[in-house]
């Protein structure tokens, strides 16, 4: 069992992050969501407790976020509607709640949405 570290945050030059099927157990460190180079976050299924901070908006470049098969509490940030370049979501199995936002229609470039396995409302 390990951890992201927060140093993490300090690798500024980093455009990927792939640590998925690892088992990290902890919660999604805030310093990576001033990776403002960052295209890919891959955190699937490492057993995270965590949840999806309204920071992800930070992220203006990522193209693919997974955060499959974790906990990830509560609802879906309105901030990742702000992700223009986001082509991937995936939040599959990760016991999210709440509405869908709505803004995610209106993601230009978004090709694949993927959010089985969690207990959203209706509108």
């Amino acid at each position: 069992m390990g951890r992201i570290p927060k140093e993490i945050g300090r690798c500024k030059l980093l455009y990927g992050i792939k640590l998925c099927h690892n088992m990290l157990y902890n919660e999604i460190p805030e310093e990576i969501y001033s990776l403002t180079d960052l295209i890919s976050l891959d955190l699937a299924y490492c057993g995270l407790f965590s949840k999806l901070s309204d920071q992800v908006g930070n992220l203006k470049k990522l193209k693919h976020l997974c955060l499959n098969g974790n906990t990830i509490a509560g609802r879906i940030p309105e901030s990742i509607c702000e992700l223009t370049e986001l082509e991937w979501l995936r939040l599959k199995d990760c016991s999210m709640i709440g509405k869908i936002p709505a803004g995610l229609r209106q993601l230009p470039k978004l090709t694949l949405l993927h959010l089985s396995g969690n207990i959203f409302e209706n509108e």
